[in-house]
């Protein structure tokens, strides 16, 4: 229930961004992208601020990767305090 509330308070399109990348075309990669996307819903919910840093000083470092083969992903995380 408190899952469904929050999505139903805070899961706004106009809160979101979307970063697409690919070798297609901009229109076919918007062919792919707008059926999947464009059904979200726009509450006009103001985008949340969270205060200070997202990252403690010391979580906060370079890394270096090195490929070992082509792979295309990406991963994105960060702390979030809990609901």
């Amino acid at each position: 229930d408190a899952l469904f509330a929050f999505h139903q308070r805070h899961y706004s399109a106009n809160a979101m961004r979307l970063c697409v990348v690919g070798k297609q075309s901009l229109a076919e990669l918007e062919q792919l992208v707008l059926p999947l996307f464009y059904p979200i819903p726009n509450i006009n919910r103001p985008p949340p601020a969270w205060p200070g840093e997202p990252y403690a000083s010391t979580m906060r470092r370079a890394l270096v990767n090195v490929p070992v083969r082509q792979l295309r992903l990406l991963t994105v995380l960060w702390p979030m305090p809990p609901i």
